[in-house]
């Protein structure tokens, strides 16, 4: 049941193609059963089928089309003897991630068993190469940005998606409000042996008593998706405190696979050389009980580890889309480190604080993530854990995120009344 779009006279034409640029894409219509269909358009630049090599267009949609969901890829359908490429795909109402287009000259459609998660990523891994530049949606108006993989990715979100009003002014293209409060500067780590770039963002009057929160995939957070403008509008608000905020980049995939999950001396790093640093640029408290941790994927389990081992350094984490399987995603995530070292009571009872979610559409790490909050809150763990109509997306984890911040800190009266706390999440 594809939108009125396609049955409009003229499809393809150069009026048809302005008409949907002006109203934007995805189109989104009501379903019977109070889902949505999300109908999907690009337009080959090689023309029509006469002309254009293009036999596949891939949608990859993160959490629903991608190798978490057991299913076959999909692609758009050529409209014949035009240059639209269309598909449509129902979504449920509260759902929210991210996608992109993968065009490819090769027919190769996917022949493994799609129940294999495995065989399925690799499939994909290799369409990521094999196929044109993945793009983003030009037709989308929301702002898109760079993903994990390097490739440009386009947002979506379904009427009844949680409300992210902190970053409406990202979504619009503002997002230079607080570029004057952040700071970079060399990191020259003895103990790694690597230099790095770190960023600082104080907000408010720079005071002693500020809090602090340490952000891992700083880069990212600072340059792809623009944390800074959604904690600066949070604090006039009076949503957040005044705060100082650190965020670390992570060089690169490979360094970050080895610093990030479970590396103490990654943690020792930070606690011994980085944070001294820190006081001589910006005004704040180091105090464990107000300093946060927060990542995602293994920056998740990072941030779990060090409040685990370092309650001195500090004792509240946000986990997102943790990867508590590693070391191995192959096995089952009851052999994972962290889940292990729980059961084992390795830490100490130090009470500490996780704001934890994970995306349903995200099976292993769904499971993994469903398996550690039990187990911190049999150790008597304060624990809020929030499932996300979702999958491992910054789309997803940037509501989260701001969300995390004021749960947390709300519980030490920093905040006005009204603003979010643990009870209320």
């Amino acid at each position: 049941m594809y939108c009125n779009w396609l049955h409009q006279a003229h499809i393809g034409s150069p009026e048809w193609w302005s008409r949907l640029e002006q109203h934007g894409s995805p189109w989104i219509t009501p379903a019977e059963d109070g889902g949505y269909w999300a109908s999907f358009f690009w337009q080959d630049p090689q023309g029509s089928e006469q002309l254009s090599k293009i036999q596949r267009v891939w949608l990859n949609i993160t959490g629903v089309t991608d190798h978490h969901q057991g299913k076959d890829p999909i692609s758009l359908q050529r409209i014949l003897q035009t240059d639209v490429w269309v598909a449509e795909i129902k979504l449920t109402p509260q759902w929210r991630g991210s996608y992109m287009f993968i065009p490819s000259m090769l027919d190769d459609d996917f022949q493994g068993n799609a129940e294999d998660m495995y065989t399925l990523r690799r499939w994909w891994q290799n369409t990521f190469v094999n196929g044109t530049e993945p793009a983003a949606d030009k037709l989308n108006p929301a702002r898109h940005w760079f993903g994990g993989r390097g490739h440009c990715v386009s947002p979506l979100s379904m009427p009844d998606a949680p409300p992210q009003t902190a970053w409406q002014s990202v979504d619009q293209g503002q997002e230079s409000l607080s570029h004057s409060r952040l700071q970079t500067y060399q990191w020259h780590s003895q103990i790694l042996g690597n230099s790095r770039d770190i960023w600082t963002l104080g907000l408010g009057q720079p005071t002693h008593t500020r809090p602090l929160a340490i952000i891992l995939d700083g880069k990212f957070w600072t340059q792809q998706m623009p944390l800074p403008v959604a904690l600066e509008s949070l604090t006039q608000q009076h949503r957040l405190p005044p705060a100082v905020y650190l965020f670390i980049d992570s060089l690169d995939n490979q360094q970050r696979a080895h610093e990030l999950p479970c590396n103490m001396q990654f943690w020792d790093a930070v606690e011994n050389e980085l944070l001294p640093q820190l006081s001589q640029w910006e005004a704040c408290s180091c105090a464990a009980e107000t300093t946060i941790i927060a990542g995602q994927s293994f920056g998740g389990l990072s941030a779990a580890f060090a409040i685990l081992n370092k309650p001195h350094l500090a004792t509240s984490a946000i986990c997102q889309s943790s990867s508590f399987w590693w070391p191995n995603r192959h096995h089952d995530a009851s052999d994972s480190f962290m889940i292990n070292a729980l059961q084992q009571q390795q830490f100490s009872h130090v009470p500490r604080k996780f704001f934890i979610e994970a995306g349903i559409r995200e099976k292993l790490i769904y499971r993994a993530n469903e398996q550690v909050v039990s187990l911190l809150k049999q150790a008597n763990h304060q624990v809020i854990y929030r499932d996300v109509d979702g999958g491992h997306d910054a789309l997803c984890w940037r509501g989260g995120l701001t969300d995390g911040l004021q749960a947390i800190w709300s519980g030490h009266h920093f905040l006005e009344s009204g603003a979010l706390s643990y009870e209320q999440i």
